[in-house]
């Protein structure tokens, strides 16, 4: 938490970092019997032996949605 200077007086703020973020996966009730979006964050790609590259997410969070949410 920190402060900034405002209509002459200090207000209190809290400071946030957003990460590059990237939908990684679309779950369907079809597929996986409830609809769900996984969004991964901090992106990696590494090399591969036989096939290029291989990516990997640092952080992977699932979220459930509604059943009538665009998919």
């Amino acid at each position: 938490m920190t402060r900034i200077w405002k209509n002459n007086a200090f207000v209190p703020v809290t400071l946030v970092t957003l990460l590059p973020q990237e939908v990684v996966r679309m779950k369907t009730v079809e597929k996986d019997g409830y609809k769900a979006v996984v969004v991964g964050a901090l992106k990696k790609e590494l090399p591969h032996r036989t096939k290029g590259t291989k990516t990997i997410w640092q952080h992977l969070v699932e979220f459930k949605t509604e059943q009538d949410f665009p998919v």
